[in-house]
């Protein structure tokens, strides 16, 4: 059995997971509360391990719901884990949580890929969310690109995908600033009317660098079930290309 996960880390951390063999039923879990510091309370941030023990949890609850135990399993998630952690203790994150999972889950041992999903599938994925009958310009990101997908007021009009230069959004002591990235899309989006379309932004700083940038978008949030939905569709057909 394959098993194909899709996690969303954002206020909270969303788990989608659902199995090749029946890639229809849904598992959900929330793994953790919160994922955002509290300026007030920065003391009870989940740390690397902790977030990684409980997605381990997580997953087993998912297992034993299954008829057959997973033989593989691909994880596919956003990078956003926790800015402040940095790359190097991310890089270290995603290892131990691989670690953890095949520790935990024997049959899987050696078959755990984890991967982060592309931009592109992103951009397109977030256009589901805006509103139908405008011009529509979504945004995702990762660890150092951002990819635009715009598309037209009707379903005859094209759809236009565009991928921004690279970006370093994080570095040891922080990310490149918002303003910037804000600035980066204002450039390279080749239509400008298209800036009267919606973004989706997680992040609150960039989110606010967007509407003084650009003042017309509206940026709806998008579910977090939804997101991590997401992901587990990418993650089926990851698990079904390497099946065959």
């Amino acid at each position: 059995m394959n098993l194909a996960l899709g996690i969303h880390f954002g206020p909270r951390i969303a788990l989608v997971a659902a199995t090749l063999q029946q890639p229809t039923e849904r598992h959900q879990r929330v793994v953790a509360p919160l994922l955002r510091k509290d300026p007030h309370h920065a003391s009870d941030a989940p740390t690397p391990r902790t977030t990684g023990e409980a997605i381990t949890k997580a997953v087993q609850s998912v297992c034993e719901k299954l008829s057959d135990r997973p033989q593989s399993i691909t994880l596919v998630l956003n990078d956003g884990v926790n800015p402040d952690w940095g790359i190097a203790a991310i890089d270290q994150y995603l290892s131990e949580l691989r670690t953890a999972l095949s520790q935990h889950i024997p049959s899987a041992v050696n078959r755990v890929e984890i991967r982060p999903q592309p931009v592109i599938h992103g951009a397109l994925q977030n256009l589901v969310f805006l509103p139908t009958g405008t011009v529509n310009t979504a945004v995702d990101f990762d660890t150092q690109t951002w990819a635009i997908a715009a598309i037209g007021a009707t379903s005859s009009d094209y759809l236009v995908v565009d991928k921004g230069a690279l970006t370093k959004r994080r570095a040891v002591g922080g990310h490149t600033s918002a303003e910037k990235i804000a600035t980066e899309i204002h450039s390279s989006v080749t239509h400008p009317e298209k800036l009267n379309g919606a973004f989706i932004v997680a992040d609150p700083s960039l989110e606010t660098a967007i509407r003084h940038v650009l003042p017309r978008v509206i940026l709806p949030q998008a579910p977090e079930w939804a997101v991590a939905e997401g992901f587990c569709r990418y993650a089926l057909f990851c698990a079904a290309r390497q099946s065959t």
